[in-house]
């Protein structure tokens, strides 16, 4: 019932579960595994030694948030003014930092803990996010991804498939009401109420 761009960016990661998580996990390992080439716009082979720096593994991270969370920041990795490898960021824990006048982004800082976070500058980090109308271009410092795009379906499947699997452990029997003349003390009535719920209760 929550707005959906009112949910935070680790929101969306709890839908990594169940058929969500097959999905995103075959997805990514099926472009992963795709003979690839990079073209420009008119089609012609692009040479960049980050191509070379591309494996499978870096393929199935980047396409695995870009379902989730609907962007990616990637790392580049230097050693004496030199590229030598990409990393994915966890994409919730990255921050966009605006300049002073709000026109482009400053720079990067990485929070991985309460009080810890290291900055990036622009130039170290290829930012890749999904289209966003809230967030126009060159400023689309928040996205949309397929994951939250249909966010309340993944969670009522979810949310059925624990009812039907919790019905279905208990004999696929419905407990009929409990009746009789005499009277039960509180201390009775809280046993089978914990007796029940311990049976069908789920949180």
């Amino acid at each position: 019932s929550r707005d959906l761009h009112k949910l935070s960016k680790t929101d969306y990661l709890k839908f990594y579960k169940g058929r969500c998580f097959v999905a995103v996990w075959t997805i990514a390992q099926a472009v992963a595994g795709l003979d690839r080439q990079v073209t420009d716009w008119k089609g012609k082979p692009i040479n960049d030694p980050l191509l070379d720096l591309i494996s499978y593994d870096l393929l199935v991270n980047i396409v695995s948030y870009m379902k989730l969370n609907g962007g990616v920041y990637i790392r580049k990795n230097k050693v004496w003014n030199r590229v030598d490898s990409l990393h994915v960021l966890r994409p919730d824990l990255v921050h966009a930092i605006l300049n002073e006048s709000k026109t482009a982004i400053d720079h990067y800082d990485y929070v991985y803990s309460e009080n810890k976070k290291k900055r990036f500058e622009v130039d170290e980090i290829i930012s890749i996010q999904n289209f966003n109308p809230r967030f126009p271009y060159p400023l689309n410092i928040d996205w949309l991804s397929d994951v939250q795009a249909i966010a309340t379906a993944i969670d009522a499947d979810y949310q059925a498939s624990k009812w039907n699997w919790k019905f279905f452990y208990n004999n696929a029997n419905v407990d009929g009401v409990l009746e009789t003349e005499q009277n039960l003390s509180q201390e009775v009535v809280e046993k089978i109420q914990n007796k029940r719920d311990q049976k069908y209760r789920w949180t």
